[in-house]
């Protein structure tokens, strides 16, 4: 089986282009590509079409080293969790990349984006 989109650096391609196996078989589709796809989706605010994407990445990512590329999905998906009146879970994700990349504001901007829904949420009752 080949990867639809070969990147050479995700751990799908990796594998694919080594010729191993994973518990669910091989690896169809690059990282990469599930990024994009759900960037995409964000773009057309698609926002629950986006979620289910960027878990994939970050689920595939989950024993890799912390990385740049981690953060950087770690705080798309905390966007998506506040456009779906999920503020808890954005908190989560935005508290675990700033705890990657400290200095990136966008990292911060997040957090400051989910406890202001949080705050919201609480005044009118709504969490």
């Amino acid at each position: 089986m080949r990867v639809a989109q070969n990147c050479g650096q995700c751990e799908a391609c990796k594998r694919a282009s080594e010729g191993k196996q994973t518990e669910g078989g091989w690896g169809r589709t690059c990282h990469n590509n599930f990024s994009a796809q759900a960037n995409l989706q964000v773009r057309r605010e698609q926002y629950a079409e986006a979620l289910p994407l960027y878990e994939q990445v970050l689920q595939d990512a989950e024993h890799s080293q912390p990385c740049a590329k981690r953060a950087t999905m770690l705080r798309n998906r905390s966007y998506v969790l506040c456009k779906l009146g999920r503020p808890l879970e954005a908190l989560d994700d935005a508290q675990e990349a700033i705890g990657i990349e400290p200095t990136i504001a966008g990292n911060h901007w997040r957090k400051y984006q989910a406890l202001s829904e949080l705050d919201e949420g609480s005044r009118h009752g709504t969490l």
